[in-house]
Parts: C-alpha cells; structure tokens; sequence
C-alpha cells in the first residue's frame, strides 16, 4: 500500500470510529428517553456505523469488541420496546470505553489485510501434484526426441519447442501453467499423433505419453477447482458482504482436424522476426 493510500485508509478507519464513538453515545443517552421510536433510531444509527466500520476490515482484523458492539446494538434494535434491551444496553455500556480508547494500528492493518493469490495458488498446486505432472509429460517427450526413431526434422524441432515450454512453465504461475498445457494439448492435437503412435519402438511412449495426459487433464480441473474453494472459503470468512462468483475453468478449444500439418518451428520463429512467413503447402515432412 502507497504512502497515500495508507494516509487515506487511515484518515477514513478513523472517521469511522469516531462516527461509531458519537452514535454509541447517543444511543446510550436515548436508553433513558420514553419513547421507544427514539431509542430504536438510536440504536438504528449505532448499529450502522459498526456495520460500516467492520465492512473495512476482513474478518481477522476485527477487534472483539467491534463484533460485540454490533451484535448488541442488533438486539437493541429488535426489542427496543421491551426489557430485552436493557441487558443490551448494558453490555454496550460495558464496551463503550473499549471503542472510546481504541487506537488502529495501520501498518499491523496492512500486514494481515491482502488476499494472496499466489499462496492460495502455491498450496493447492503442490497438494495436486502440478510440478511432478510436468516433469512426467516432460520425460516423455524427451524419451521420444532421444530414441531417434522420429525421422522428421520439423517434428523434433517442434517437441524441443514443447519441451523447453513445459520446462520455463513447470514451477510458474497459474496462467503460466494453464497456458503451457492448452499450448501442449492443442499441438497435441495438431501434431502427427497418429503418425508417432504407429512407429513401432515409440509407439507405447506415446501410449504412456497419452495417459498422463489424461491424467494430466484431470489435476488441471482439481487444481482449479481447489483453488476456487479456498478462495470462497475466504472471502465467505472475511469479506461476507461479497457475493462470490466462480470463475469457470478455461476451455482449451481445437481449430482444424487432427492430423492437420504440423507448423515447421523455422516459419514460427519467422512470423516471431516480423517476417512474412511462407509455406510450401506442396511441402511434405523431410
């Protein structure tokens, strides 16, 4: 948090409580009024500044008393007219010089309020086994490339590209790690699979190759799915007013058929140059 932000948030936690001081000491004044209109405003007032006053803080940072304070003040509300509210009443008396000194420490504030995403990430990516299923799809390709039974040039170059990709991704974010496996099924999909699984010394990698894919496909979904819940877990626990959405899981959508041509890494690394790349679509694999 900027040196700005921090002053603001401190400037408007602060408002707030002193709004929060000021209501709780005319709802306790009004306990004494006969009318039972003014003791409920009173105690409607209150109760609003708590609920905007805990709405700043996730579920952590909120004092007790704050917690108790509001509570209190709800039931002040609900039986305004009977003697249900004298108990409460007083136990907000009770509270009252503990939001009177209350002092909010804004660095400790800072510490424990962000949301980490990438620890969340981290937690269930190692409870799914993220890092081991890359370095399994990784051995399998690398045991096609050095069995030297790939007899075209444009193939190897195209597993090294997928090899090195899964490696740079292996331990990397979230999008890093979702990006490089619709990338690997999507040149799966395109790529001479059957060409590759019909040679007869790689024919059963690629058969290995193909059920940790599968395999593969469902620790992508649980991981998604686990970080989904501990993110709702979370923001349930501490941001309550939040009505949470799910994000779906990114659909890895094919284009053309299976069996397409397989794109030669040299035209690749051309469109990446800028130059205009050419084909020729009379061109078989060398």
């Amino acid at each position: 948090m900027s040196s700005n932000s921090q002053s603001m948030f401190a400037r408007t936690i602060n408002e707030h409580t002193n709004a929060l001081r000021a209501s709780v000491e005319q709802c306790i004044r009004q306990f004494f009024s006969p009318s039972a209109n003014d003791r409920r405003s009173s105690a409607e007032t209150a109760f609003a500044s708590a609920e905007r006053l805990k709405a700043m803080l996730i579920a952590a940072d909120r004092p007790a008393w704050l917690v108790e304070l509001a509570s209190n003040l709800q039931i002040a509300i609900q039986h305004h007219s009977n003697e249900n509210s004298i108990a409460a009443l007083q136990a907000i008396a009770i509270l009252q010089p503990r939001l009177k000194s209350h002092q909010w420490d804004i660095a400790q504030l800072e510490a424990t309020g962000h949301f980490d995403f990438d620890a969340v990430f981290e937690k269930c990516r190692k409870e799914c086994r993220i890092t081991e299923l890359f370095d399994e799809v990784i051995e399998w390709l690398q045991k096609i490339v050095e069995s030297d039974d790939v007899d075209s040039r444009r193939m190897v170059q195209e597993l090294e590209q997928v090899i090195a990709t899964l490696k740079k991704s292996r331990t990397g974010s979230y999008l890093a790690q979702r990006s490089a496996w619709s990338f690997l099924k999507t040149w799966m999909h395109h790529s001479k699979w059957e060409y590759l699984t019909k040679i007869p010394l790689i024919g059963p990698l690629m058969k290995g190759l193909h059920k940790t894919l599968e395999d593969g496909d469902k620790r992508m979904v649980e991981l998604h799915e686990a970080m989904q819940a501990e993110v709702e877990a979370k923001i349930i626990k501490d941001f309550p007013m939040i009505a949470y959405s799910p994000i779906a899981l990114p659909v890895i959508e094919y284009e053309g058929t299976a069996g397409a041509e397989i794109i030669d890494a040299e035209i690749v690394n051309a469109a990446k140059d800028g130059d205009e790349p050419k084909r020729d679509k009379s061109a078989t694999q060398s």
